[in-house]
């Protein structure tokens, strides 16, 4: 894209991986802060359906999305 931007399914599947992992780091730091439901959010960024596209190619690195969402669904109902 224009001015280095690029669009999520255009990047490598390196990048993209990089780009969801800050968002994992933000959302264990929003739960060791005490903000378990801003981390529940973060944490399903990588399993959400509005960023599917961005997970095309992870699976075969091991990527496991029924993890993030059972942590998620913990944190969404107070559970550690």
């Amino acid at each position: 894209g224009e001015g280095g931007h690029h669009d999520m399914e255009t990047l490598p599947v390196e990048k993209r991986v990089a780009f969801m992992s800050g968002h994992v780091e933000a959302g264990l730091a929003l739960f060791r802060a005490g903000a378990p439901d801003q981390a529940a959010q973060h944490l399903l960024h990588p399993v959400s359906e509005t960023h599917a596209s961005e997970r095309a190619g992870i699976d075969a690195l091991g990527f496991e999305p029924a993890v993030f969402e059972a942590v998620s669904k913990a944190l969404e109902e107070g559970r550690p």
